[in-house]
């Protein structure tokens, strides 16, 4: 997480970590590598939440020309 949180997203309640999703970026792509949510806070769109705040990181521009 150090190297590049923006890969790491993290849902909480209250001080509980409840869901998480941990990308990649190689410099070329993007990938998601791990997405949990814990059992009792499942089918409440959680997960759809996680990759949605994730997902700019994996789909960013190698170079952006003006």
């Amino acid at each position: 997480m150090e190297r590049d949180p923006a890969l790491f997203v993290v849902a909480t309640d209250g001080s509980e970590v409840i869901g998480s999703l941990m990308g990649g970026w190689d410099g070329w792509r993007g990938n998601m590598y791990r997405l949990a949510v814990d059992p009792q806070h499942r089918r409440l769109g959680l997960a759809r939440r996680l990759v949605e705040e994730g997902e700019p990181v994996h789909t960013r521009p190698l170079l952006t020309v003006p």
